[in-house]
């Protein structure tokens, strides 16, 4: 099904895609970064394809960088936001259905909580955490200030170096 809608995407005429390309890179960055819907938004595949588009003419590669940096940015920040509000207790009662146990949580907080940079940085450049590091980020309380300067450090480092590999790359 993922694959279905990838191949749609890159398959889409130049001028649809210079036309709904930045929205399409938006919102994707916004989507992969929300717990559990980002498991099956393949956002870093499409962002290397925006790089790709921007190396042939059809995007721009500036913009395509900071437009998937910022949806990044508002996702983990979307993400932190309902961790905060819903916490653990919500991950507790669907971890049954994402293979997750209560020790997983505990381990995770712990985690979280004595190395929350690292974790944040790290954490945005693999597919799996990038959707969980935020509301788990949320959910250990770790203050908004540092989570919100280390989130847009990491948006800003992912998008810029997913769009690079696929500008760099794109024509091999």
């Amino acid at each position: 099904m993922l694959s279905h809608i990838v191949d749609a995407i890159l398959n889409l005429s130049p001028v649809v895609l210079r036309n709904w390309g930045y929205v399409i890179v938006f919102v994707v960055s916004i989507a992969e970064s929300l717990p559990l819907i980002g498991l099956a938004v393949p956002g870093g595949v499409l962002v290397i394809a925006a790089g790709f588009f921007a190396r042939i003419g059809i995007l721009h590669l500036g913009p395509t960088i900071i437009i998937a940096s910022a949806g990044a940015f508002i996702g983990d920040t979307i993400s932190y936001f309902l961790g905060q509000k819903y916490g653990y207790g919500f991950l507790m009662r669907i971890g049954k259905y994402i293979f997750f146990k209560p020790i997983h949580f505990e381990k995770d907080k712990a985690v979280i909580q004595a190395h929350p940079r690292k974790t944040i940085l790290v954490g945005r450049f693999h597919a799996i955490t990038r959707c969980i590091t935020p509301f788990a980020a949320g959910a250990a309380e770790i203050r908004p200030s540092l989570f919100l300067s280390f989130a847009g450090i990491g948006a800003l480092a992912w998008g810029a170096l997913y769009v690079l590999i696929g500008f760099i790359f794109g024509q091999g």
